[in-house]
């Protein structure tokens, strides 16, 4: 049998003496391991595993030689030239080692020696750690490699996340945190038997249960020392009573009793366990709802009880130097200012993680200091969900304010009979203020401007798709009457007609708006200021996007010459003082040179006065550039992908989607597109790739290509808790972690951020893992259905970079129009069961929204 290996485990307090609070989980797991492994044995003196030395060098070793050794001078000196053993194998009925010498580099001059001769070189401790290597390995006891990825993988099943694993120091955990690095650590070595000193201490319910569960699938051996009754009788097979110096084993309800309980109880156990995994999703979903339905309630409540005792607000938005982290701890926002004047609407703009949604979700709750709350707030994420109410139902129920003002006058009549006291009257006159009367007309008629037909007006919101719930959610939010509108990514998952109507109500707005959105002509149209967030600050700018975009360029081309300018001015002025010998004392430097000392004095405290100017790389995060770049495709006899000849199409029971459609891609093709939602766009696509079989005319495929196909739920199907290397090795297994870092830096996910859980990611982090999984085939052509949802301006204008570079064809579905007019040489409109194929936007746009009533 190899070396067993044990773990201790202590209470939080001894754990607090033995730490360093300055250190990070992921630090202290590997200076614990390496103190661990440099040792030669564990607390309780049992042999432990030590990290390999087969490439170590040999170390001289001081020893009392005997006379035989003594005449044996010349085979010690041959230990000099002594550099590793390699392995070992059986020689008759003696043991034999390889050995590596230095400056002999051919495998072919290692010699077997036997462990006599290594122990009269002195270096027998190699041999010795080999022996240990290989029964280590046998046992399969070896240790782990010391990284980052491999330590935040190991803590994450007792509760640490990566944020706390890698960023945080110990001190700022809590003392059940705290708990949970100690188990984790105690277990990192694989033991053979594990003893817990009082590990229940400091956890809570959740904890233990997960803790009592793991100890019993646990296959080595358990001591537990606790107080808790509940554990014991949960977790231990037998009692050890210590007392009077005797210990006292006390079997829990007999082996015999136990093993019947288990055969019986094996029956139901998958089912058993189905329930609780189910149970727990559930559970899981349903907080998740509760925790966004309470942050909802309490942001109400807060702005009620401020609009009553201030009234309306009448003053701009100015809430100077804050700042914001994430949920997860991540600093976003540092020392800024948030300025909002009273009718203007705000383009909010910046990267993928930057912040943008952390930010409006912070001034929806009314979480930043110093923000008004009587300001009346209301915020449009970019996930909707869905029930079985309404839309219509789900617009009156959601302005809180209305359906709770109702509610009160409603009971204030029941209690007063109809008389007018003074509550009362506020409650009426604030329903009058925000037009309760006429509120389910003005619901009906924004949820007709935002295409909503008279059967999607009859289906419940769960059964939407999820663009149809995002306009209910918009609709929401136009129908509150806001003082202060917030929309995240609203453009996403809407057709042209809607977005159109979008643009027209924004624009006679009158109210405040803060806009996140990746369409620049959407923001063109619509902003009146445009809010950056870049390098945790937030800069202000007048005009839309473009003018933005203009006006951000100047500046920076101007901080790029003052700094350059300045950085020559440095370095001449640190010549002229480097030019004189300065290694000379002071005294004879000025007695010599009394005037050019004063010079070098001037110009040393110019430098310290001089305010430095900022290197632009680092204010405008040129570090962070994103390149994206499709894998190279194979070549091709024929370069014709896909032909369509005269092909019709429709669900069964339905008029047909499209009529005698023909259309041709070949290896260069950038074919753009568009048509109202329902209107077939994706259904064409599914012809063309071969998903679907048309009903009439003829769809020749190109049998030796391959097609990437990228769709709005490939970003849906990724699996939250796995970071984005075991998402990619999830669908390609085998693949190693260098080669999957490689792939996924080729769409802008690099360094720590490949380590990361999904979960954590923005919607345009994912979108850009999703793109790496279905590109990794090689494709001939790639299909994408709105590959611009959730990407901020940086990585839409890297994904078009790409796009031309890409030497396979390209077919994409999108409503971005700046996307569309830098990338398609053809467009193909889909309209009232016509396809048809143009060179210009604005032609394709006319033809396919002629008919449509957009205002």
């Amino acid at each position: 049998m190899g070396p067993r290996r044990w773990a201790r485990w202590r209470s939080t307090a001894a754990f607090e003496w033995h730490t360093s609070p300055s250190s990070t989980c992921s630090t202290w797991v590997s200076s614990r391991s390496a103190r661990l492994s440099s040792t030669s044995s564990c607390v309780l003196g049992m042999v432990t595993t030590r990290r390999p030395r087969h490439a170590c060098r040999c170390r001289k070793v001081k020893k009392r030689r005997t006379s035989e050794e003594r005449g044996q001078s010349s085979m010690g000196n041959v230990a000099k030239r002594w550099s590793y053993c390699c392995r070992d194998k059986k020689k008759g009925k003696e043991i034999v080692y390889e050995v590596k010498w230095k400056e002999l580099d051919d495998q072919k001059q290692n010699t077997y020696e036997p462990l006599s001769k290594l122990r009269v070189l002195g270096v027998e401790r190699m041999a010795a750690a080999l022996d240990e290597r290989i029964a280590c390995a046998a046992a399969g006891t070896q240790l782990r490699p010391l990284t980052t990825r491999e330590i935040v993988k190991h803590l994450e099943p007792f509760g640490l996340t990566e944020d706390m694993t890698c960023r945080r120091a110990i001190s700022m955990l809590s003392a059940g945190q705290k708990s949970k690095l100690m188990l984790g650590a105690a277990f990192w070595t694989k033991p053979h038997i594990v003893c817990l000193d009082e590990p229940t201490n400091y956890l809570d319910v959740e904890t233990v249960e997960a803790l009592q569960k793991a100890l019993r699938s646990f296959r080595g051996g358990c001591v537990v020392v606790t107080h808790n009754e509940q554990f014991i009788d949960e977790v231990c097979e037998e009692r050890w009573h210590v007392e009077g110096g005797r210990v006292a084993v006390k079997k829990k309800n007999g082996a015999a009793g136990k093993a019947m309980k288990a055969v019986g109880g094996s029956k139901n156990a998958a089912a058993a366990k189905a329930k609780v995994v189910a149970d727990r999703q559930i559970a899981a979903v349903d907080k998740v709802a509760e925790k966004a339905e309470l942050a909802q309630q309490n942001a109400l409540t807060v702005f009620l009880a401020a609009r009553r005792k201030m009234g309306p607000c009448k003053s701009d938005v100015k809430v100077s130097n804050f700042d914001l982290d994430s949920p997860d701890g991540v600093p976003l926002l540092r020392s800024t200012n948030l300025q909002l004047t009273r009718g203007r609407r705000y383009g909010l703009v910046g990267r993928n993680g930057a912040g943008k949604s952390s930010l409006l979700r912070a001034i929806s709750s009314y979480s930043l200091d110093r923000f008004p709350k009587n300001l009346k707030v209301l915020h449009v994420e970019q996930e909707a969900a869905g029930d079985d109410r309404t839309p219509l139902q789900t617009l009156m129920d959601g302005d809180l304010e209305l359906a709770m003002l109702k509610k009160e006058e409603a009971e204030l009549l029941a209690e007063t009979g109809g008389k007018d006291p003074g509550r009362l009257k506020e409650v009426s006159d604030r329903l009058e203020e925000i037009g309760a009367a006429e509120a389910e007309a003005r619901g009906a008629r924004i949820l007709r401007g935002l295409q909503f037909t008279p059967d999607l007006l009859e289906k419940g919101t769960k059964a939407l798709s999820g663009g149809w719930r995002m306009r209910v959610s918009l609709a929401m939010a136009l129908f509150a009457k806001p003082e202060l509108l917030l929309l995240d990514e609203p453009t996403n998952h809407l057709d042209f007609p809607a977005v159109l109507w979008l643009q027209d109500y924004l624009t006679a707005f009158t109210e405040t708006a803060i806009l996140v959105s990746h369409d620049r002509h959407f923001l063109d149209t619509v902003a009146t200021d445009v809010i950056q967030l870049n390098t945790q600050k937030l800069s202000y700018y007048r005009g839309g996007y473009t003018t933005f975009s203009e006006t951000a360029a100047e500046q920076r081309l101007a901080q790029q010459r003052a700094y350059d300018a300045q950085r020559r001015q440095i370095e001449h002025i640190e010549e002229f003082i480097g030019r004189f010998d300065m290694q000379l004392p002071k005294e004879e430097r000025a007695k010599k040179h009394p005037a050019i000392v004063a010079q070098i004095e001037s110009r040393k405290r110019q430098l310290e006065k001089m305010e430095k100017i900022e290197d632009p790389a680092m204010t405008y995060g040129d570090g962070e550039n994103l390149a994206f770049r499709f894998p190279a495709v194979g070549g091709l006899r024929k370069d014709e992908l896909v032909r369509l000849d005269t092909v019709t199409f429709g669900y069964p029971g339905s008029d047909p989607l499209f009529v005698d459609a023909t259309l041709r891609i070949d290896l260069k093709s950038r074919v753009g597109v568009l048509g109202r939602n329902g209107a077939g766009k994706s259904t064409l696509l599914k012809v063309m790739i071969g998903e679907l079989t048309a009903q009439k005319g003829s769809v020749t495929v190109n049998r030796n290509m391959r097609i990437a196909l990228f769709a709005q739920h490939h970003v849906d199907t990724l699996d939250l808790k796995n970071t984005c290397i075991e998402c990619v090795q999830a669908r390609f297994p085998g693949l190693p972690d260098q080669e999957v870092r490689n792939m996924l830096g080729r769409f802008g996910i690099q360094g720590d951020m490949a380590l990361r859980r999904i979960k954590t990611l923005s919607g345009g982090q994912k979108s850009r893992v999703a793109l790496t999984i279905i590109t990794q085939c090689q494709p001939h052509m790639i299909v994408l259905d709105e590959p611009t949802n959730h990407l901020d301006m940086e990585s839409i204008d890297s994904l078009i970079e790409a796009v031309e570079n890409f030497d396979g064809a390209v077919v994409f579905v999108s409503h971005d129009q700046y996307f569309l007019s830098k990338i398609a040489t053809e467009l193909v409109a889909v309209a009232n069961g016509a396809v048809r194929i143009f060179r210009d936007l604005e032609e394709a746009k006319q033809f396919t929204y002629k008919a449509c009533e957009v205002r």
